[in-house]
Parts: C-alpha cells; sequence; structure tokens
C-alpha cells in the first residue's frame, strides 16, 4: 500500500525529492515510493508494507495532552478545527463537519489524539495532508504491528520523531543532541519505543517521552 503525494506535506518541499523502498519477510510485502516534490518514507512490519510523503522541514507538532486538545476544540469554531490541530499534529489538516451546526463535544475523554480524529472524521470530512483519515489509520496499524522497519534518509531525526509521536499517540522530543541531523540507514525496533532506542543509539541523542 501507497498513498505517495496524497498524504505529501504542504509546506517547504525538498528540493529534487527524494525515493525509499523496504520489504518485510514474514508478512511477504514491500513497498516503496518515489516523491518528486518531498521526502519519501516506507515502513514495512509483521502487519504490511507502506509508504507516504512528508516535507522534511515542516513544523513539529506541539501534541498538547488529550484533554488539553478536547478541551481546546470544544472552544473552537469548525473553521478553527483544522488551524489547531494542524499545529498539534504537525501535519495539515482539514475538517468540513457533515452538519453546519456541529460543535466538538466528545462524550468521554480521549486516550490520545487518535481518539479526537476518530470523533472527527465519524462527523465530517477529515483530511491530514491530503489524505483521508482511514488511510493514516491504515498506516499507524502497520507502524505498531510490532517489529517495524522505518526505511528513509531523506529526513531529519526531529521529522521522523514527529512522526513516531503522530502515530504513537504521544509527544516524543529530542531534548540532547541534534534533531535536525539526518538519518543515515534505515532505523529498525521491536516497536516505536524499539525505533526510539534505535535513533537515541545511532545518532547520540536523548529522547524523552513528554
Amino acid at each position: 500500500m501507497s498513498i505517495g503525494a496524497a498524504a505529501q506535506e504542504n509546506n517547504v518541499p525538498a528540493a529534487g525529492g527524494t525515493s525509499c523502498s523496504c520489504s518485510d519477510p514474514t508478512a511477504k510485502c514491500d513497498s516503496s515510493a518515489n516523491c518528486p516534490n518531498a521526502n519519501a518514507i516506507c515502513v514495512c512490519s509483521e502487519n504490511g508494507c507502506t509508504s507516504y510523503c512528508i516535507n522534511n522541514n515542516g513544523a513539529m507538532g506541539d501534541f498538547p495532552a488529550p484533554k488539553n486538545l478536547s478541551s481546546i476544540l470544544q472552544k473552537a469554531g469548525n473553521k478553527e478545527i483544522g488551524v489547531i490541530l494542524t499545529k498539534a499534529l504537525g501535519k495539515t489538516v482539514s475538517f468540513v463537519p457533515y452538519k453546519s451546526d456541529f460543535g466538538f463535544d466528545a462524550q468521554s475523554p480521549p486516550a490520545d489524539h487518535w481518539d479526537v480524529l476518530q470523533y472527527l472524521a465519524q462527523n465530517g470530512e477529515l483530511k491530514i495532508n491530503n489524505g483521508d483519515f482511514g488511510t493514516w489509520k491504515k498506516i499507524r496499524e502497520i507502524v505498531n504491528a510490532g517489529k517495524v522497519n522505518f526505511c528513509t534518509s531523506s529526513i531529519t531525526v526531529g521529522a521522523l520523531v514527529n512522526e513516531l509521536s503522530f502515530f504513537g499517540g504521544r509527544k516524543y522530543q529530542v531534548v540532547s543532541g541534534n534533531p535536525n541531523e539526518r538519518l543515515s540507514a534505515d532505523i529498525k525496533g521491536l516497536n516505536i519505543e524499539g525505533i526510539i532506542n534505535a535513533l537515541e543509539k545511532h545518532h547520540q541523542l536523548l529522547i524523552e517521552q513528554k
């Protein structure tokens, strides 16, 4: 599965573009991507393979606590929801409710920002980097399936940490080391925490969950 340009960032593109490829022997799958105006990420795990494009120089997400994010959205107008989530997640988010009188009013406190996104997707058209919510859910299932391999050499460490925060539903932050250093090789781990540990080891970083 590849969503390519459908999930491309809308910020400053990578000059010339990049490509990637990876495979997983357990899932018997492979993926590749060629992103003409962005940076390519390929991901493989026991749950499948996928690829997508991001902007290496895009803003990092704030990833506020889920309850705080929910509270902010409850006070926001419909046209503000996309702007708020774009800042929170570091991805370009748009939301158009099915009903004009929609107001964010989740019945139970969200466990993470994916609960927030799920609620919005049930009540309107939700796009993340021009890709539909269902597509990003499928990518998340692959990322969180266990042993996972991120194949990309075109993005910075900080950009990958932002991706891990997005898919993991929790905020990770580089607190020591250079977040602007580019990845030097594919990164493998038993899970997202394993990927974080590999980044710390290979790039002399300290990454904390906030």
